[in-house]
């Protein structure tokens, strides 16, 4: 039987955490390890006593918490059913990792976290037109086993409730006539309209690609595992894009004013961010470029928009603290209100490993100049001795071979010492 892992969440007004893991979860790229954490007695009990293999489908479902009486909702989100139930929106595809301490799981107590890691691969496929009834065929999968599913606070049988379980099927798609950027774009609408999501900012990040200029080289850049951390590997003395997608939405948060990518790393430099596509989502590149070094260096880019700058967080702080005391004229409560908006974003952490040249473009130049050397030194009476006797052409044509070797050679010498000079640093010459 196929095995589907299903990894819920929900964000109550209680644990604001988990609102922010939702939405940077749900703005990684694929290729991301991703770690939830979850009481014991909130994963099933299958999955605890037959771990699913590492590579196991999963599913990440965000659970919308149930309206309150006489709240107004739309259709497609309004329940009907007497006992209080979560509406379900299954968001992105992922690959199982793990629990990590699996090996002591018998040493944790019902109310003792455990990590749920998985790999990010892309949202659910669908276009606006599909999700009404994407919702309800979400609702039938999930709840189709009454002993492990989510179940929200005030349900008859909320101790039962399971949020890491598992079905023999997959969540539906909706894949003919839509994309990866649309069915995003789809499912960042449906949340921003949530009870639980309705204030908050939906962006993510693409992918990262190398350029030349504004031309994309290759393939985007798949994260790898290094000392158990997936990092993007750069090369220095390149230029890298990153490509975004955002939710425009009026009165949030501002791609050029607040989404500002931080660096530790001073010598790294972004560009401003070039505005590809305007309308419902927003559609950007940064540009990053990576200077030449000879030794290998990491940072972690962050996109934060609750505090892109000191300048920008301790202004938006010290109206927040005016509006508190009631010392604050009207207009800084726009500005509190905008702090407020930008802290509901997603905080998307991309550590990246910048190297040096590869070995092979020294190895190049050096080979290079030992060729051009080689063809610039002989001369004609090296070609006139016994050990050329038998190269009688060469001694026919003497005159015209050397200065076709010399040139020949004295280009090649300098594109080695030029690539040299690029791939090595100076002090060592």
């Amino acid at each position: 039987m196929r095995r589907i892992i299903y990894i819920a969440t929900s964000v109550p007004s209680s644990r604001p955490e988990y609102r922010r893991d939702l939405l940077s979860c749900f703005g990684y790229g694929p290729g991301t390890h991703i770690r939830f954490l979850y009481r014991r007695r909130w994963i099933a009990e299958s999955i605890l006593t037959n771990p699913p293999s590492k590579g196991t489908q999963c599913v990440i479902v965000f659970c919308e918490q149930p309206p309150t009486q006489n709240c107004a909702l739309p259709p497609e989100i309004r329940p009907t059913h007497a006992d209080p139930e979560f509406t379900f929106y299954a968001l992105m595809l992922a690959r199982w990792v793990g629990i990590e301490w699996k090996r002591f799981i018998s040493r944790f107590g019902e109310d003792d976290f455990l990590p749920v890691e998985f790999v990010l691969e892309r949202p659910v496929m669908l276009a606006p037109s599909d999700l009404e009834g994407a919702i309800d065929v979400w609702r039938e999968v999930i709840v189709a086993d009454p002993r492990d599913h989510p179940r929200p606070l005030g349900a008859a049988d909320a101790a039962r409730s399971k949020f890491v379980f598992e079905r023999n099927s997959m969540p539906a798609e909706y894949p003919t006539n839509t994309t990866e950027d649309l069915a995003w774009l789809t499912l960042a609408q449906a949340l921003s309209k949530t009870r639980s999501l309705g204030n908050c900012s939906f962006y993510r990040v693409k992918s990262i690609t190398k350029v030349r200029g504004h031309v994309q080289l290759g393939k985007p850049i798949v994260p790898r595992t290094e000392g158990g951390i997936r990092v993007y590997r750069l090369r220095s003395d390149r230029t890298y894009r990153f490509d975004l997608q955002m939710l425009s939405t009026p009165g949030r948060v501002s791609v050029d004013r607040l989404l500002t990518p931080k660096v530790a790393l001073p010598a790294l430099r972004f560009s401003q961010p070039f505005i590809a596509s305007r309308g419902r989502t927003n559609q950007f590149h940064l540009l990053l470029y990576c200077p030449r070094t000879y030794a290998q260096q990491s940072d972690v880019v962050v996109f934060d928009a609750a505090a892109s700058t000191p300048e920008q967080a301790s202004a938006a702080g010290g109206a927040a603290a005016n509006v508190e005391s009631g010392t604050a004229p009207e207009g800084n409560s726009s500005q509190s209100t905008a702090r407020e908006q930008a802290e509901n974003a997603p905080r998307i952490e991309i550590p990246i490993i910048i190297g040096p040249p590869a070995w092979w473009e020294l190895a190049g130049a050096i080979l290079l100049l030992a060729v051009g050397l080689a063809l610039v030194t002989p001369t004609k009476e090296l070609l006139d001795s016994p050990d050329f006797a038998a190269f009688t052409w060469l001694k026919a044509h003497a005159e015209p071979v050397l200065a076709v070797a010399r040139v020949a050679g004295a280009i090649l010498a300098a594109i080695g010492l030029y690539l040299g000079f690029r791939v090595t640093p100076s002090s060592r010459l």
